[in-house]
């Protein structure tokens, strides 16, 4: 096994995670093939950090066991993250050039 002890693998963690994640709401991959290359990343660390080979353990088994979440759970995370800081006012941008509100709302029952 490539680590001695379950503590050693969070080492690997703030070393890959902030450059799959650097900008993550400004570039989020809009093409399969991006995303899937962002995975296979994940894929490869999680692999190093439980000093296994392919096919030892499925994807999902690895990162339950890591207790990581998946690259498009954590993209999703950091948007949101971002429109908090946009709301409310921690960044600097301008609320009113990204958000429209909407003031009047239509209900059509059926």
């Amino acid at each position: 096994m490539f680590f001695q002890n379950r503590s050693d693998y969070f080492f690997v963690l703030p070393l890959v995670r902030p450059v799959l994640e650097f900008a993550a709401p400004a570039w989020n991959p809009y093409l399969s093939k991006d995303k899937l290359a962002l995975e296979e990343i994940q894929r490869r660390a999680s692999r190093l950090a439980l000093g296994q080979k392919r096919g030892e353990m499925e994807n999902e088994d690895r990162l339950r066991k890591l207790m990581w979440p998946t690259l498009e759970t954590r993209r999703l995370f950091l948007s949101l993250v971002e429109c908090n800081k946009i709301v409310f006012g921690i960044n600097k941008l301008n609320f009113d050039d990204l958000f429209e509100f909407r003031y009047q709302v239509q209900f059509n029952p059926r």
